[in-house]
């Protein structure tokens, strides 16, 4: 039997300031699974979430978002006072939680930079991390121009340059207090016997710091526009297929500079990560790309990368690199072929294999794999099984019940099976531990609506229970 697993965004444990964050209640979590004998806890991008509130479109690949930033290590290294508490919601709340730190971020950095050791460290911080530096820049000038895209700023840096320094080295404040936290809390996970999946999407936004300071590495015209950007075509989910909208990498740019650009969010993500999830694999091999001027995903074409020259540059550079990767949906074999070439795990989901051969015992020689009830981006299990009609149900029904799996219900014994599977590590998304309803689905890909990432524990409790049944 190999490793065992939840998945889990940290904005979706019982934050006190409306979302989670990482604070106590991260502590907290982290006891919760070594005393269930749980090895790892996935969870989702922590970068500056964009549009829609998404974690897959963010402002930068390397800055944690300022939701993040606990007020209770604020107050313990005495930069803030007082701050009243929110009642805890099922759903995370970042405008309210957004006023709340930016105003405690703010209150602290006025108090540390009156102590001139203080200033000394942050700049040391900035000197040492570019990437963060560039972040800051950006979401500076980004604040200075009231938050329009970047291709549309009016103001430059120096129009308000005192404004604009100050703006940077309170950002910069912000991440250097955030990556101490971070660090804190990978290291207990990791005194505790647990790692950490983190997530790297493949494509970033194009509002953002990425884009502002390397426009050389995406397709871009004279204006700075798009001239392709992201997406998947048509397919048995959707008609029109899915229109991303991000930039399209410039890989015959990546070539040349030896992928530094890709390589250094992988990277990166390798030193605040244990395992990193790429997501989106299949690009590496083969991506579709959309003309912007279409609304749909309908108009575009497949493009064809060096995968191979990526991995091998990386591993050369980078050997103990640890990766997992997403090849979930119709794939071309090449895909798989480019996955096992450099042994990297890949996933495996029960809504999408279940139906085939895999209540046979051939489940058992798969080893190389992540098992995942479900992801962020999929119905929960309940969801799924009051989709399925009756004689579909009960065949699968019967057969759980063969094999004596344990549960009250169809969707607790699904629980179960995958927690007896055989893959180096199974990965079981909270929302199906706690037997959940489309309610709390985490996002349904393609949309923009008011639920989607707002997922939230209220508090430990029916977690606790759960656990105490499956573990």
């Amino acid at each position: 039997m190999g490793k065992r697993g939840l998945l889990l965004a940290v904005s979706s444990l019982p934050g006190r300031y409306g979302i989670g964050d990482f604070s106590y209640e991260t502590f907290e979590f982290i006891r919760i699974l070594k005393r269930h004998k749980i090895d790892v806890w996935q969870i989702l991008p922590l970068n500056p979430i964009g549009y829609g509130h998404s974690p897959y479109q963010p402002f930068s690949s390397y800055a944690f978002d300022e939701l993040y930033i606990s007020i209770e290590d604020l107050r313990k290294r005495g930069l803030v006072s007082h701050i009243n508490r929110v009642k805890a919601k099922a759903r995370t709340n970042f405008e309210l939680a957004r006023q709340i730190k930016e105003k405690a971020i703010y209150i602290a950095f006025e108090n540390f930079k009156k102590n001139q050791q203080n200033m000394a460290k942050l700049r040391k911080f900035i000197d040492g991390n570019p990437y963060i530096r560039e972040y800051a820049e950006f979401l500076s000038l980004k604040e200075l121009n009231h938050g329009i895209s970047w291709n549309e700023w009016k103001v430059s840096k120096e129009d308000k340059l005192d404004e604009f320094n100050y703006l940077v080295e309170k950002h910069c404040f912000a991440q250097m207090i955030l990556l101490e936290e971070w660090n804190k809390i990978r290291k207990y996970a990791n005194k505790n016997g647990i790692e950490i999946v983190g997530d790297v999407p493949f494509y970033v936004g194009y509002d953002s710091s990425d884009v502002y300071f390397h426009r050389e590495s995406f397709l871009l015209d004279e204006n700075f526009k798009p001239t392709k950007i992201a997406g998947v075509p048509p397919d048995y989910f959707s008609k029109d297929g899915q229109r991303w909208g991000n930039p399209i990498w410039n890989w015959e740019f990546l070539y040349q500079n030896e992928f530094k650009t890709m390589m250094d969010r992988i990277v990166y993500a390798s030193s605040i990560y244990d395992i990193v999830r790429l997501d989106h694999f299949r690009a590496f091999d083969s991506y579709w790309q959309i003309n912007p001027s279409c609304k749909t995903a309908v108009d575009g074409e497949w493009k064809y990368p060096d995968g191979y020259a990526f991995f091998r540059k990386l591993y050369e550079k980078y050997p103990n690199t640890n990766l997992i990767v997403e090849d979930l949906g119709e794939l071309r074999p090449e895909v798989l072929v480019l996955r096992d070439a450099f042994n990297l795990p890949g996933m495996r989901e029960l809504e999408f294999t279940i139906g085939d051969d895999e209540l046979s015992d051939k489940h058992l020689e798969v080893e190389n794999m992540i098992y995942y009830t479900s992801t962020h981006d999929n119905e929960t299990l309940l969801q799924w099984t009051t989709q399925l009609d009756k004689k579909t149900k009960a065949e699968l029904l019967k057969r759980m019940n063969e094999l004596g799996l344990k549960g009250r219900n169809i969707t607790e014994k699904l629980v179960s099976y995958a927690l007896m599977r055989k893959e180096k590590l199974v990965v079981i998304a909270v929302q199906d531990l706690l037997c959940m309803d489309k309610r709390h689905r985490m996002n349904e890909p393609g949309i923009v609506n008011k639920t989607n990432w707002t997922f939230k524990l209220i508090d430990f409790k029916k977690l606790n229970k759960a656990l105490n049944q499956f573990f």
